[in-house]
């Protein structure tokens, strides 16, 4: 970064299934592992309503930015405005069209790098110059491939060379715009990335970590038979990502353990089977199976 130098924005896209969330997390982790000063945060916009986010306005993310600077690099940022696609929607009512617009016209001036000031209902006052972030605009863009399918109802799509195909798979600038991005907006993304989706030996290594993950949270053992990572295959494609899965897991560990946690029973020794997507229950004994696996 140069003086005078515009930050480059980023949009992220891609369906379900391609990584983003993980994305943004291996990133977050990178930059805490190598000790770099710089803030990377990430602000779901989907939580912005009409009354602003989470009941406040926009200036929430001039709060968080200000509250992660860093002394060693001031003003430096990343900023991922995950489910930006949610607020870029201009269908529905004239009220909710209006909605989005003002909520875009507020972004940008957040996002063309100036000087922004954010006060609390408590009478706390935030400024940040966003000069020095980046923001990377993340979504799936779903409905810009629906609509895209719908113009090739009439072309036969399994006669599509591969890289006709990588032109459909992708989302343009001008796809956002036409999808509700005000042009204002999109002038200040200069970088499209387009996730393509995971390969099917990479996510079951994500949801075989996922399911470690879950059960270090809650602090019990797991066990599991390997047809199980195939039961959860089909959810981690689906319009959740490995979201879906990820919730499946953790409420067949809370409904098998919710007895014994309620007596005060579940400890780092309590071993949970999680037998199917239907069917998880508490191992009393130390028999395993041959096909199970241990986390």
């Amino acid at each position: 970064y140069e003086k005078n130098e515009k930050i480059i924005n980023w949009a992220l896209v891609g369906p379900s299934g391609t990584g983003k969330s993980e994305l943004i997390e291996a990133i977050q982790d990178f930059f805490k592992l190598m000790k770099i000063p710089i803030p990377v945060i990430r602000v779901d916009l989907s939580q912005f309503t009409e009354v602003g986010y989470k009941g406040r306005d926009i200036g929430e993310i001039i709060k968080q930015l200000s509250k992660a600077n860093s002394s060693t690099c001031p003003g430096f940022a990343i900023c991922f405005f995950d489910e930006a696609d949610k607020k870029l929607l201009m269908s529905g009512s004239d009220d909710h069209r209006d909605f989005y617009r003002a909520f875009q016209s507020n972004l940008l001036t957040v996002v063309e790098g100036s000087d922004c000031t954010y006060e609390t209902r408590d009478g706390d006052t935030y400024e940040y110059n966003t000069e020095k972030v980046m923001f990377v605009f993340v979504g799936s863009f779903q409905q810009v491939r629906d609509r895209k399918m719908k113009k090739m109802k009439n072309l036969d799509f399994e006669e599509c060379s591969d890289t006709e195909r990588v032109i459909y798979d992708s989302i343009s600038l001008d796809d956002m715009k036409e999808y509700g991005m005000s042009t204002e907006l999109a002038g200040r993304i200069g970088n499209v990335i387009n996730l393509k989706r995971i390969p099917e030996s990479i996510m079951r290594e994500l949801l075989a970590d996922k399911i470690k993950e879950a059960a270090d949270e809650i602090g019990i053992l797991i066990e599991y038979p390997d047809s199980l990572i195939d039961m959860l295959i089909a959810e981690s494609y689906g319009n959740e990502g490995i979201r879906r899965p990820v919730n499946i897991i953790k409420g067949l560990i809370y409904d098998a353990i919710t007895d014994k946690y309620l007596e005060g029973k579940v400890n780092k020794r309590t071993k949970v089977y999680i037998e199917d997507l239907d069917k998880a229950y508490i191992v009393e004994n130390k028999r395993q199976s041959k096909d199970i696996n241990m986390n």
